[in-house]
């Protein structure tokens, strides 16, 4: 680790400062944007979600300390850096059949360490991310549709979903799709700034029910 002086030192906890700071009005306002769409897609307003690739830091028992941070690594303690959150299901319908939907929505807020082309890159070694100017910030729409009475899943598990999310941040999609017996799974790609006002958000929204609409066949704006 490089030396620092105290004027550097005070300078580099200044900073921590504000970025801690900064986090928490971005993920406030990315959890404002997630109750956002719940509302105009009618979803229900249990907010939920999954901590994608990094650990989650459970409890442990006896002793004082209640949570177990042993062996964990410095991502562990920030959620957001990729985070699933679930907006939750939907009876809907294709034609006059019935169809039920899932819809996942995935914050991606650094793409660096996907996109870094060096070898043997390292999570833990922030040096072997691509510069934060070439990264970018997404949020990336995933929905399942099928019939209702249907117990097969194409989207069986995080794995799942965290899979799609390298390959679609990997390979540059702007979306995905895959069906198999009349079951769809498509995703589709947004920067987040595309959320940042109202008027923007709506048309993104929008947008993804006429995707969803041409690649399924369902009206997921259907009351």
């Amino acid at each position: 680790m490089e030396t620092l002086n105290q004027i550097e030192i005070e300078k580099a906890l200044l900073d921590i400062r504000k970025a801690h700071r900064l986090l928490f009005e971005y993920q406030h306002r990315i959890v404002d944007i997630m109750h956002f769409i719940q509302d105009k897609l009618k979803l229900p307003s249990y907010l939920t979600g999954n901590k994608l690739i990094f650990e989650t830091i459970h409890n442990t028992r006896g002793g004082y300390g209640t949570l177990n941070v042993n062996n964990i690594w410095a991502w562990d303690f920030i959620y957001g850096y990729i985070f699933e959150f679930y907006l939750g299901n939907k009876i809907c319908y294709k034609g006059s059949d019935p169809f039920v939907y899932d819809l996942s929505i995935i914050e991606v807020s650094d793409t660096g360490f996907f996109e870094s082309q060096i070898p043997n890159k390292d999570l833990r070694k922030t040096n072997s991310y691509v510069i934060p100017e070439e990264a970018a910030t997404f949020l990336i729409f995933m929905i399942q549709t099928k019939p209702k009475e249907t117990g097969d899943n194409i989207w069986q598990n995080t794995s799942y979903i965290q899979t799609k999310t390298e390959e679609i941040i990997n390979n540059k999609k702007e979306d995905f799709i895959e069906e198999k017996n009349n079951i769809t799974f498509y995703a589709k790609k947004y920067n987040v700034t595309n959320f940042f006002t109202q008027l923007d958000a709506e048309k993104s929204i929008q947008e993804f029910i006429e995707l969803v609409k041409m690649k399924t066949g369902i009206d997921i704006s259907f009351q």
